[in-house]
């Protein structure tokens, strides 16, 4: 049976994600993969999650729970967050889902979406499962460049997608000014901001700077994880 024959429209747009092949390559002694995002294994806090899982293995952390996750866990997340709440925070299976969800939410074939370039390959990815059109704009060392993300916005791009902390691939952190520019005009054009922001929490010179969602919480949506900072075999991540 030809089973390619039967797939929708949506299964016909996918391909596989680039960072598999990146993840592939990373293997090599003279590639060293930007993209890719892995921590070092040798920093897993193997002991603690070990006696957290000791101490979980009971029948009520086997069994279903409600579908926003377990709300003492996303209370404690949203005290980290300025602008977010446990009632707004939902846990997630990865980052990955972050972005499937919210593409399921807002995109529909042919919209344009706004997209720093370059950007995280799994984004890319996934806006193009879902038939959007993506509009790339420039970026110097403060981020994106504010005209071409007004140029993306004036052709009609409904989502802006950012990283502001430590951009992937190239590691560029958006400045105080850039950010509150990208906000602005978020609402100026009445936009959706999707906020990915999974290198936040690896901050170790200067002062945090406000997240998008601090700037505009009335049209971001902000997304996070644990894979960066405890472990990504976890598959724990947040969305606000």
């Amino acid at each position: 049976m030809n089973l390619e024959r039967h797939f929708s429209d949506r299964a016909r747009r996918m391909s596989p994600l680039a960072i598999r092949d990146i993840l592939r390559r990373g293997d090599q002694p003279d590639i060293i993969p930007f993209i890719a995002g892995q921590p070092v294994p040798g920093l897993f806090p193997l002991r603690p999650l070990g006696q957290l899982a000791h101490q979980l293995q009971d029948v009520e952390a086997l069994q279903y729970g409600n579908s926003e996750g377990k709300r003492p866990l996303r209370d404690r997340i949203a005290e980290r967050i300025p602008a977010a709440s446990g009632e707004r925070t939902l846990i997630i299976s990865g980052s990955q889902q972050a972005l499937d969800l919210t593409a399921k939410l807002f995109i529909m074939p042919g919209d344009k979406v706004a997209v720093a370039e370059p950007t995280y390959s799994g984004a890319i990815s996934t806006f193009q499962v879902y038939g959007a059109q993506l509009l790339g704009v420039a970026c110097d060392d403060e981020g994106m460049v504010l005209e071409a993300l007004e140029q993306a916005l004036a052709q009609g791009a409904k989502l802006i997608y950012a990283i502001p902390n430590f951009m992937n691939p190239t590691g560029v952190d958006m400045s105080l000014a850039r950010r509150q520019a990208v906000a602005a005009l978020a609402r100026q054009y009445d936009v959706v901001v999707l906020e990915d922001d999974p290198y936040g929490a690896l901050r170790f010179d200067g002062e945090p700077k406000p997240n998008l969602l601090e700037l505009a919480p009335e049209r971001v949506i902000y997304a996070s994880t644990f894979s960066k900072t405890l472990a990504p075999g976890l598959r724990l991540a947040w969305l606000v």
